[in-house]
């Protein structure tokens, strides 16, 4: 799904990037992340994050492939990690991640 919808013109999704049961999303070294702060849509925002390529596989056997995603990794104060895929190229992390992350509020 992702590597259609990154296929198609004006098109961009944003949303967690989860693992396979029993598996884990590989952790970013804390070296990596850097402070992100500012205002987005009105709010006074703050992260620390980590703003990544990474490529994700999919099919199966000889037709399988690879499509290449933007990772945004949060780090929260306790050493907790929440990733993030998109394939907007161009938006800053810092509003990528206050409309993930805000999207409650």
């Amino acid at each position: 799904m992702f590597a259609r919808l990154d296929a198609m013109e004006a098109v961009c999704f944003l949303t967690y990037r989860k693992a396979k049961a029993h598996a884990a999303v590989p952790r970013v070294p804390v070296g990596a992340f850097t402070p992100h702060q500012g205002e987005v849509d009105g709010h006074a925002v703050a992260y620390e994050l980590a703003d990544h390529g990474v490529s994700i596989a999919y099919g199966s056997g000889r037709k399988r492939k690879r499509v290449r995603l933007r990772q945004i990794t949060r780090r929260r104060d306790t050493g907790a990690q929440t990733h993030i895929v998109t394939n907007d190229r161009t938006s800053s992390a810092l509003v990528l991640a206050h409309r993930m992350f805000g999207r409650w509020s």
